[in-house]
């Protein structure tokens, strides 16, 4: 490393100096490091006077003997001053013990007299008068307040003011008891006389077609209404046609004849059923109906490609129960697939075997589900077969989509 030095204007400039004395490098080591530089410009400054003082060996060492002298008067002095300290804060020490003794001691006989409970004239002599004077003020203004007997007082007032409330709440509540029954009483009428009428089949209808657009939407499905137009069979046989994914060009069709009373059995049901199939150009047909008849199940397979379903009215009579017809179409959208599937490796036997569980345990849901509702007993227990019964539901719907989903996932064979 190159020690640079530098004079300009009178000023002195030492960059990468090192010095390598050990006296030198233990004093400036002693120091604090923020005191280090005053130090070392200290030193420089008193070599330069010292060396420009005297050249000669004999001028060092008079200085040398100089500073130790002076050195020694300090320590001495420093050493006197220590001593005289010492001995003034002993004496202090005596003085003021004696003297926080007596403050102390002063101080005791004061508390004494200013803390003594009996002296009516002390600090807690004092508090005492004063909190039992707030004790007995807070206690008579208390009894005041909760006499029941003083209609001045506020609990007499409260008192009065909810028996009010009661007897308005009372009337109040009464009024919407008569309303309510008012209501009810219309509704049923309007029920019995729509019962009665064909706009119950009307409402069935829509909202068959509501419920299967919203099935269809998230399966990127298309749910299309086709009662009032002429099929391939130049007939309107066949109430709602759905397209499975119709983006794929597979024309893929699901039908779903609708009816609300119970005109025909089983069998001409399901001859309509095929007539509604081949006019919509359909790979699986379900028929809805709404009453039992000769059909003891919610789904009622009829082959591959046919199901009777049988919606119940909702236990308030204001709707339908569409729960069965939600499987049902899934089940058939799947036995649809797989119908037009051209993947060898699809095991169609055990896809028909898990549907055919979906759809028993969706009937013994159903029947579950209308027994409770007719009979309101012996329902310890009910709540948890039915959980069992959802999640063996879930389950075999799950293993077919895994099943199919992984399938179609396969290439195909050249």
């Amino acid at each position: 490393m190159t020690t640079s030095i530098n004079i300009t204007d009178g000023v002195l400039a030492i960059n990468s100096l090192e010095v390598r004395d050990e006296a030198t490098v233990t004093y400036i080591d002693r120091i604090s490091p923020d005191a280090r530089v005053a130090a070392v410009l200290n030193c420089l400054e008193i070599g330069a006077r010292a060396l420009t003082f005297s050249s000669d060996k004999a001028g060092v060492a008079l200085l040398t003997d100089a500073l130790r002298s002076e050195s020694e008067k300090t320590q001495s002095l420093l050493a006197h001053v220590s001593q005289t300290a010492e001995l003034s804060v002993a004496k202090s020490r005596e003085s003021l013990e004696k003297v926080v003794g007596e403050l102390l001691e002063d101080l005791g006989k004061d508390l004494s007299k200013t803390l003594d409970p009996a002296n009516t004239e002390s600090i807690i002599g004092k508090l005492r008068i004063a909190l039992t004077n707030d004790y007995q003020r807070v206690t008579a203004k208390v009894r005041e307040d909760l006499d029941l007997a003083n209609p001045q007082s506020p609990l007499s007032a409260m008192r009065c003011e909810l028996e009010k409330g009661d007897e308005r709440r009372h009337a109040a509540l009464a009024g919407q008891l008569a309303e309510l029954l008012q209501r009810l009483t219309a509704k049923d009428a309007a029920r019995a006389e729509r019962t009665k009428s064909t706009r119950k089949g009307s409402d069935f209808e829509a909202a068959t077609f509501d419920f299967l657009s919203a099935e269809s939407r998230p399966r990127k499905d298309l749910a299309i209404s086709t009662g009032t137009a002429y099929g391939l069979d130049q007939n309107m046989v066949g109430d709602f046609v759905v397209e499975i994914n119709p983006t794929d060009g597979q024309t893929l069709k699901i039908v779903v004849e609708c009816k609300n009373a119970q005109k025909n059995g089983a069998r001409e049901r399901v001859r309509e059923l095929d007539k509604a199939m081949s006019n919509r150009g359909a790979a699986f047909g379900i028929s809805v109906v709404t009453t039992s008849g000769d059909v003891a199940q919610a789904i009622t397979p009829f082959g591959d490609d046919r199901l009777i379903v049988r919606i119940p009215d909702l236990p308030d009579g204001d709707g339908w129960d569409f729960t069965a017809l939600g499987i049902a179409l899934e089940c058939a959208r799947w036995k649809a697939l797989m119908a037009r599937s051209t993947i060898d490796s699809l095991d169609v036997l055990r896809l028909n075997s898990e549907i055919d569980s979906a759809l028993a345990i969706t009937n013994s849901f159903t029947e579950v589900k209308k027994r409770i509702t007719a009979g309101k007993t012996q329902l310890d227990g009910i709540s948890e077969y039915l959980d069992d019964m959802k999640r063996q539901l879930v389950t075999a719907l799950q293993r077919i989509r895994e099943t199919v989903d992984a399938d179609h996932t396969k290439p195909q064979a050249a």
